[in-house]
């Protein structure tokens, strides 16, 4: 059994409810039918319920069983704007801005995590890079003991070809662009804790 093979009978095992900020897009479409064909998470799609309605009738998904809120209409839009307001009001947001701004599915995504409604969000494909990683800070904040952000990529290696480890993780390649030695040192420390968490693996830093 690959890596990959072990990481997809986890989640099967426990499915998590993930929350897609970007529910009309068709690769975010796309995946979401993999995943719920395959039993592997509970998915909340988030954006204009036409538009993603559209969307999955294209994509041949229109049965697929997910569940579509659109953040702008949703029942407890309100108690998810005064969680904002509460978050970051020190910051200077008003009220009336906390709820323009819940309206909007990458915080709203975030919002749902925040306040324990979904275990996860996933982003990226519509928004860029720095705006889904200061909106996870601003509402989700880091982890006790970091200062850094970083990004990592896991590579599976052909084990025909490379049979030294069954698996590398690759960090940071996409957040901190030029790390000095103290930003290496928090990113070699991050991406081990995540090769054992989720790789299981007792790793070996280069």
């Amino acid at each position: 059994m690959t890596v990959f093979d072990e990481l997809t009978e986890q989640a099967r095992a426990d499915p998590r409810h993930v929350v897609l900020a970007e529910g009309a897009d068709a690769r975010v479409i796309e995946a979401a039918q993999r995943i719920q064909q395959r039993g592997l998470a509970s998915l909340t799609l988030l954006g204009n319920r036409d538009e993603i309605g559209r969307a999955l009738g294209a994509g041949g998904s229109a049965s697929v069983p997910v569940n579509v809120v659109d953040p702008a209409e949703a029942d407890n839009l309100e108690r998810y704007a005064d969680a904002l307001f509460r978050l970051r009001k020190h910051k200077g947001l008003g009220e009336q801005q906390a709820l323009a701004a819940a309206r909007e599915p990458l915080t709203y995504a975030n919002l749902m995590v925040h306040l324990g409604d979904a275990d996860g969000s996933v982003a990226g494909a519509r928004n860029t890079t720095a705006d889904v990683v200061r909106s996870a800070i601003q509402l989700l904040g880091l982890r006790a003991g970091c200062s850094l952000v970083s990004s990592y990529f896991i590579m599976l290696p052909d084990p025909a070809h490379y049979a030294a480890a069954p698996a590398l993780i690759f960090a940071d390649c996409g957040l901190v662009v030029q790390p000095d030695a103290g930003q290496l040192a928090q990113i070699a420390i991050a991406s081990a804790d995540s090769a054992r968490s989720m790789l299981g693996l007792d790793p070996r830093i280069a």
